[in-house]
């Protein structure tokens, strides 16, 4: 089963890795790389998280990306 990276800070999040697993990442690296990376902080509240992802997910399929003629600006609307 293959993971995203944004699945993965959720799942260590979770405590879902053993310390021996190459996906293993401390709880509060995860944690604070998840929050750093969104600009979103649901805490250590997991379902939350995995709401989120969902959300966002589901929205990516609906997104349009405009840029410029040179490609230096994009928006997504």
């Amino acid at each position: 089963m293959k993971i995203t990276p944004e699945e993965l800070f959720i799942e260590n999040m979770a405590g879902r890795f053993p310390e021996s697993s190459k996906n293993y990442i401390p709880k509060e690296e995860a944690y604070e790389k998840r929050k750093r990376f969104t600009g979103k902080d649901f805490g250590y509240d997991v379902d939350k998280w995995r709401q989120w992802l969902e959300q966002k997910i589901k929205g990516k399929l609906f997104q349009t990306v405009s840029c410029t003629p040179l490609g230096s600006l994009c928006i997504i609307n």
